[in-house]
């Protein structure tokens, strides 16, 4: 488990293409931080998440310093 990874946002996560804490750990926060940002934006459309449940480049950092 990684702080304030959430099955919500995990999801974001598998979408991306990021499936485990290695990969995780090996990405460039400002790169994922803008593929979760495009891939939320279609589940805020289709109403799966809210605009609040977007996560920020302070958080995505964190879960990546955490895996």
């Amino acid at each position: 488990m990684i702080p304030g990874i959430e099955e919500n946002r995990a999801e974001l996560l598998e979408k991306v293409g990021v499936t485990t804490r290695s990969e995780l750990s090996r990405q460039d926060p400002i790169q994922l931080s803008r593929r979760i940002a495009e891939n939320a934006k279609n589940n805020i459309e289709s109403g799966s998440i809210s605009d609040d449940n977007k996560p920020t480049i302070e958080e995505v950092t964190s879960w990546i310093k955490h895996a």
